[in-house]
């Protein structure tokens, strides 16, 4: 049986890790590097780490001293350097250069969302570069008039494809890998989409991850029990608990979800 990865998905502004709400209302919360290092020494399976700065650069706290780069390769390099687990990098990717500056870096994978929607070929270039197993196509969604539409642009655009057209043409063009992204519980700490989830795990033939609404770990355990969906990913939840990748995953090993047995602390 196939283990279920625990993915903590790191979300980075100019500099620094951030909390989003919708896509949008940034929350500073700390810095990126250091966050990694402990997310991967917690027992993470893999990291998402994307670059998702736009618009004014946040106000920082005077307090932290912080004098790393705003660059996001020069974390992305920092990073690869302090954690010993898969890494897949997003954001601001449009060219074939974009994906080799990342992967040379330290990255294991790139996951792209709005360049496919952009140039619907890119897919296809990438992974013929590349290799599918590097290419992971997020695909963000919103529900607009009671229906999942695939939407890009941080949101604010909607796709000419329905969900499962998309998700198809995704994965029959060289995409290795799908993420599903819930815009509409993003940073709500609500819960998981479970009728979303049941409806891409119904589409998808290649492994999937799932992301969006994680509040506590009871969460990811529905998720899992009502799917079987075996990679699920966070960002919010996994910053504000101590530990928290070891505790989830011991949680859910009680409960017998066939996650990597947690040896952190013990």
């Amino acid at each position: 049986m196939l283990k279920v990865r625990i993915i903590p998905a790191i979300l980075f502004s100019y500099g620094w890790l951030v909390q989003t709400y919708k896509f949008d209302n940034f929350r500073f919360l700390g810095t990126p590097d250091k966050t990694a290092e402990r997310l991967s020494a917690w027992g993470s399976d893999e990291l998402i780490f994307i670059d998702i700065s736009r618009g004014r650069k946040l106000q920082l706290r005077t307090d932290i001293k912080n004098k790393s780069s705003l660059s996001f390769l020069n974390h992305l390099k920092k990073i690869s350097e302090l954690i010993n687990i898969p890494l897949t990098v997003g954001g601001k990717i449009k060219t074939l250069k974009n994906i080799n500056d990342r992967l040379i870096r330290g990255a294991d994978k790139v996951v792209i969302n709005s360049q496919f929607h952009i140039d619907n070929n890119f897919v296809k270039k990438a992974s013929k570069e590349f290799g599918s197993q590097s290419i992971v196509a997020c695909v963000d969604v919103k529900k607009i008039n009671n229906t999942y539409c695939p939407v890009y642009n941080s949101g604010t655009e909607v796709s000419n494809y329905n969900l499962k057209d998309w998700i198809n043409y995704l994965t029959e063009n060289g995409a290795g890998e799908i993420m599903i992204n819930n815009v509409d519980l993003d940073g709500t700490l609500k819960g998981f989409d479970l009728k979303l989830a049941k409806l891409v795990k119904s589409i998808i033939k290649k492994p999937l991850i799932f992301c969006g609404g994680a509040g506590n770990a009871k969460d990811f355990l529905k998720l899992y029990k009502k799917t079987k969906i075996n990679a699920i990913c966070g960002a919010n939840f996994f910053n504000y608990h101590e530990q928290s990748v070891y505790l989830l995953k011991n949680l859910l090993y009680k409960k017998s979800v066939p996650v990597r047995r947690p040896y952190f602390y013990e």
